[in-house]
């Protein structure tokens, strides 16, 4: 983490405590609750790297959550990240911060107030940020938030971007909800991007639902994605799912890839679940892709879940696909939630695809798992994941992952 990266971590964490420290000197022990708790994990990864020779990174995640509850609202924070280096000097294994943020639940009346690093999730965009968002939980049956502040991407977070952008919920009749949502992007001052989000969801029939939303680029004036399905269960068994989306590829206007032309991408999905009982559920989904420089494609898919109460199960599907590639797969999974006080995941995936545009044979991509975990402790767990893989483009791969938790 370099740049602004390395002072905003700094900074985030700093404010994030100090924030809360403040907040709760000012509350009465006798009305609050105050509660620390969270984990630390130590990942050591081998595979090997770009030059052939093996990279051993290590990854060192921290996720820390304060609480603290009283009678005029609650106060919380959050952090995630972690610290990260390769042993071997073979790949870049970048420390990141993901999160940091303080949240004061009714600061001001129905007022709430995020301060940090933070994900925003709106339909106009969903931005991680180093900044705030307030948000009004209620003005009669509407729901309000503002956010802004530096925009932040994980892989490079020497940056000089900013966001900001609001969003309003609103709920109308009785089991309709509507949502109009905003965010603007700047790239060293200069308007890089701007969407309007658009989102609804309504019940239909006594246990089923209709949904659709839609980003709109009013720079580029095309839709970034859209998508309305309905949802319905008949019964206690039955699930069943329709739905209809599209994409087009957005860049920033400051970007070289903006003056490129691009192609929109169609789906319609159909599936359909089935509970045979309480452990056992059967599945089918079917996927008409459409594409403007390809041939379009047929995709189906069909399979089983087992999900036992005590943990165990499993899962087998397979799916067939035809197009510019045809596909023939299956994918299986075997969970044993204790075996000699290991809870074990065994799985592997076999595919065949052979493109219709040449005369080459069939190509087979296999890959094989297995993972455990074992308690070592009240609070502590080691974690042993290897991984196989095969195919033309490498004759084989394997990849190794050990992990050591606890939680507090």
């Amino acid at each position: 983490m370099n740049g602004r990266g390395s002072f905003s971590a700094l900074f985030a964490g700093f404010a994030c405590f100090l924030l809360f420290q403040l907040s709760f000197q000012d509350s009465s022990l006798a009305d609050s609750t105050f509660r620390v708790s969270g984990e630390t994990r130590t990942v050591l990864e081998s595979y090997d790297g770009p030059t052939g020779n093996a990279a051993l990174p290590v990854y060192q995640y921290i996720l820390l959550r304060m609480n603290e509850n009283t009678g005029n609202g609650s106060t919380k924070v959050r952090l995630y990240g972690r610290l990260a280096g390769d042993l071997n000097n073979e790949v870049d294994a970048d420390s990141r911060l993901y999160y940091a943020y303080y949240e004061k639940k009714g600061f001001w009346g129905d007022t709430d107030i995020r301060l940090g690093r933070q994900w925003i999730n709106t339909v106009a965009g969903s931005p991680i940020l180093d900044g705030f968002q307030v948000s009004k939980r209620k003005a009669g049956s509407i729901k309000l938030s503002l956010f802004g502040g530096g925009f932040v991407t994980l892989e490079d977070d020497d940056s000089n971007d900013h966001v900001w952008g609001f969003s309003v919920g609103e709920r109308v009749l009785e089991n309709t909800d509507l949502s109009l949502s905003y965010m603007q992007k700047r790239v060293g001052g200069d308007l890089a991007r701007e969407y309007l989000g658009l989102s609804g969801v309504t019940r239909v029939a006594r246990k089923g639902s209709a949904y659709a939303e839609a980003q709109y680029d009013m720079l580029s004036e095309i839709f970034g994605y859209y998508i309305a399905g309905v949802r319905l269960s008949p019964n206690s068994r039955w699930t069943v799912k329709a739905e209809y989306s599209g994409s087009n590829p957005v860049f920033d206007s400051t970007s070289i890839y903006s003056v490129f032309a691009v192609d929109e991408y169609r789906e319609l999905a159909l599936s359909a679940d089935y509970r045979l009982d309480r452990n056992w559920t059967i599945f089918g989904n079917y996927r008409k892709e459409f594409y403007t420089s390809f041939e379009d494609a047929d995709v189906i898919e069909a399979g089983f879940d087992l999900i036992r109460p005590t943990g165990g199960g499993g899962y087998l599907v397979a799916v067939l696909r035809n197009g510019d590639e045809d596909l023939r797969g299956i994918k299986g999974n075997v969970r044993v939630s204790k075996f000699h006080g290991i809870r074990l995941d065994l799985g592997a995936e076999i595919d065949v695809y052979n493109r219709t545009d040449d005369d080459l044979d069939d190509t087979t991509a296999k890959r094989f798992w297995a993972e455990g975990e074992r308690k070592i402790g009240e609070d502590l767990s080691l974690g042993v994941k290897v991984e196989r893989l095969e195919s033309i483009r490498y004759d084989y791969y394997n990849r190794g992952r050990v992990s050591l938790r606890y939680r507090f």
